[in-house]
């Protein structure tokens, strides 16, 4: 490495290379919290593994694999699933459906800010055609 353009385009390399790093370690500890923020619901509402609580609504249901986004990829994360013991139906993960919601709202707002960026377009091409 003896030009500068060399040096350049090395350094450019070494700062994707943890960025990419970066993303995974965020990514890696979003899915540890979560992991443990489900795992605290499924206590609150089924009580602990193989301990028979009847003052608790509901009760252990397995686990199933659900999608997380994650910088517009979807990663698989498997969750517990607790079901209720007065309806049988399945009752919801306050954790899990706070990550579903906040995704919606990210998707949502980039949505709307690439409708105002096409819109702000618009109004430029149609100002250079007037």
């Amino acid at each position: 490495m003896s030009s500068r353009n060399e040096i350049k385009a090395a350094i450019n390399e070494a700062v994707q290379t943890v960025g990419k790093s970066f993303d995974h370690l965020c990514l890696l500890a979003d899915v540890e919290a979560l992991t443990t923020m489900m795992d605290d619901d499924v206590n609150e509402l089924a009580g602990e593994a193989y301990e028979r609580n009847s003052g608790k609504p509901g009760y252990r249901w397995g686990r199933i694999k659900g999608g997380i986004g994650f910088h517009g990829d979807k990663i698989e994360v498997e969750h517990p699933r607790v079901r209720s013991k007065d309806m049988g139906a399945e009752m919801p993960l306050p954790s899990w459906q706070e990550k579903a919601y906040r995704q919606l709202h990210i998707l949502e707002n980039a949505l709307e800010r690439h409708r105002n960026r096409n819109a702000d377009a618009s109004l430029d091409h149609q100002a250079k055609v007037a």
